[in-house]
Parts: structure tokens; C-alpha cells; sequence
């Protein structure tokens, strides 16, 4: 019966091993009541036998609603766990007994002012960032709340306080590398770029004063001859900082343009008009000149023996140099019928 029983126990293959190592204890419980049952009578021994199988299926069958059950959780387990997530404990009243407040870049240097009856010696720690000493040196960036643990101890008991220590930020004007003079001539563009730093890691902004644009570029022409006060700021949103620089433009002359000129093609008797246009990007006083035989007035009135090709130079100047064009005149040979002025007798 033992034996059929275990068997039937094996075939449960979804039970345990905790499950089975139980079984087994059970079995070799049962073994040793049978045994000491063998000095009994046999009617009894089958009695006591088949109480002990039924005993055996109920155990057996607990035994299995046990496993379901505990499956059943444990899926459900599975199937309902989410991640975790490392959420940080505000800081408020609760979590420490005393609020110190210092500023980026000072000096942190508790002086506990402890009480002990007994008069023992005591001996102090302090948690991070805080050195053995109960000193920390703060610098920019370390801005925060910090729960410090601060523990006095006699050697047998010990006391403990939380202390909440807030760093507030120090703010520092941003830092803009010289950049020194600058020298160009008319028609160059000139860039300028501003290197900034802030300590403070703060997102700044950089203007800079006219003529130069919000991207630091100007494009000079032929009337910015000058020298210039260039004011560079960076803003960080609370503070400022400015870098003055020079930019010095040299004059480049730029020739007069002449327009308005074509080559003439006139028959003899007819009159010459030269009318040019002269334009200077300076801005400068011209003279303009034209060669004879048109002359400066730009008119000539030509006669029956002007025929010929003539090149006439248009100069124009101002002052700094000349530029010229040269307009190519073809007269036509007009005939004439011959003229009889006056008769007399010989």
C-alpha cells in the first residue's frame, strides 16, 4: 500500500520539491505506525490500513490545491510587477531637526556645542559631503539641499541630528575673452566672435553695438572709412559683462564711373554732343575734363572741313586718381556744289 501510494505521489510532477521532501516525511512516519502495527491483530491491521490510505489521498490532495494556489499567485505576481523606481524623499520638516544656509563658495565649518554629564570624551561624525572634520568648501555648482547626519558619541551611546544644509547659488557675471583691436579696409567684412564663459554654467546671450549685427558680421563699403567703438555684452539673465574693442576702417578709393558714352557717327556741319555720366562711390568732389576739339562744354559744332575720325578722352578725377573713356568721332566728307560768288569783265 506504501508503495502504491509513493508511486502515485511520484506521478505528481508539477508538485515541488518542498512538496515531495513533505510526502516523504509522511511516508516514513506512516512506515514506522505500520510497523509497530504488525504486532496487532490482523483485523485491525486492515482497519488501520485503510484509515492510513484515505488519510494519504486527503493529504495528497491538499497537497495539490496548495501548488494551484500558490501558481496561480505567483503568476499573477509575474504578470502585475512593474519596474521600480528610485524615487528621491523630499526634504521637508520631518526628515532633519536644524536648517543651516550657506552660499556657493563658502566655507562650511560646524562647531557643535555638545553636553555630556558623565563628562566623557566624545567623538564626532559627520556625513558627506562634510569632511571628518565637520568642514566643506563649497564652490560654484554645488548648489542643493543636503541632509547631513551629525552623530556625538561617548564610546557606549550615541545621539544623532539630521541636518538640512542649503547652498544657494552665487551668481557671477559672465566672462568674455579680449578680443582686441581690429583694422580693415573699405569693402572687407569683418567678423567678430565673442568667447564666453560662465561659471555658473548659466545660458548667456552676447549683442554687440552698432554697426555690427547680432551675428558680430559687418560688411563695410566705400563710405565706412572710420574707427569705431565696438561694445561686446554677454547677459547670463541677471548679470553682464562688456569687452570694448576699436575697429579702425582705412579708405579705399574707388575711381570715378563714367556713363553715357558712345561712339558718334555725324556728317560734316553737324554738332558734337558729349554728355557723360560720372558717379563716385566716395563721395568725392570730380572735375570732369573732355579733349578738344569737343572741349569740357561737351558740344562741337563741326564745318564742311572737319571730316575725319577724331578720339575724344573723357577724364574724370577726385583727387585721389582719374579714370577715362575714350569716345571714337567719325564726321562724313559732305560735297558741295561749287559756288559763283561774283562776275566782272577782264
Amino acid at each position: 500500500v506504501i508503495c502504491g501510494h509513493y508511486c502515485r505521489m511520484t506521478n505528481l510532477g508539477e508538485i515541488r520539491m518542498k512538496y515531495t521532501l513533505k510526502i516523504l516525511t509522511i511516508i516514513a512516519i506512516i512506515s514506522i505506525l505500520l510497523i509497530s502495527s504488525c504486532t496487532s491483530k490482523t483485523d485491525n491491521q486492515d482497519s488501520e490500513l485503510s484509515d492510513i490510505d484515505k488519510e494519504i489521498e486527503a493529504l495528497q490532495q491538499e497537497l495539490l490545491k496548495q501548488q494551484e494556489s500558490n501558481d496561480m499567485e505567483e503568476t499573477k505576481a509575474i504578470e502585475k510587477e512593474e519596474p521600480k523606481i528610485d524615487v528621491k524623499e523630499p526634504v521637508n520638516a520631518d526628515n532633519y531637526d536644524k536648517k543651516l544656509t550657506v552660499k556657493e563658495t563658502d566655507l562650511v565649518n560646524l562647531k557643535l556645542n555638545v553636553v555630556d554629564e558623565d563628562k566623557d570624551r566624545l567623538a564626532y561624525t559627520f556625513s558627506k559631503p562634510l569632511d571628518d572634520s565637520g568642514k566643506w568648501q563649497t564652490t560654484y555648482g554645488d548648489e542643493g539641499e543636503y541632509i547631513i547626519t551629525i552623530t556625538a558619541s561617548d564610546g557606549k551611546l550615541k545621539t544623532e541630528l539630521k541636518l538640512l544644509l542649503v547652498v544657494q547659488k552665487k551668481n557671477v557675471a559672465p566672462t568674455i575673452k579680449p578680443i582686441g583691436d581690429v583694422v580693415v579696409t573699405e569693402g572687407d567684412t569683418v567678423r567678430i566672435k565673442a568667447e564666453v564663459s560662465d561659471i555658473n554654467r548659466d545660458e548667456t546671450k552676447v549683442t554687440y553695438t552698432l554697426p555690427i549685427d547680432s551675428n558680430g558680421v559687418w560688411i563695410t563699403d566705400y563710405t565706412s572709412s572710420g574707427t569705431y567703438k565696438i561694445v561686446v555684452k554677454a547677459i547670463d539673465g541677471e548679470l553682464e559683462s562688456t569687452e570694448e574693442l576699436t575697429i579702425t576702417v582705412e579708405d579705399k578709393n574707388a575711381l570715378p564711373v563714367i556713363d553715357n558714352i558712345e561712339d558718334i557717327v555725324i556728317d560734316e556741319g553737324e554738332t558734337v554732343r558729349i554728355e557723360p555720366k560720372v558717379t563716385d562711390v566716395d563721395k568725392d568732389k570730380v572735375i570732369t575734363t573732355i579733349s578738344e576739339p569737343v572741349g569740357n562744354d561737351g558740344v562741337w559744332q563741326t564745318n564742311y572741313s572737319d571730316h575725319g575720325t577724331y578720339s575724344i578722352i573723357v577724364s574724370a578725377n577726385d583727387g585721389k586718381g582719374t579714370s577715362s573713356k575714350t569716345v571714337k568721332i567719325t564726321v562724313r566728307d559732305i560735297n558741295r556744289p561749287p559756288q559763283i560768288l561774283d562776275i566782272s569783265l577782264e
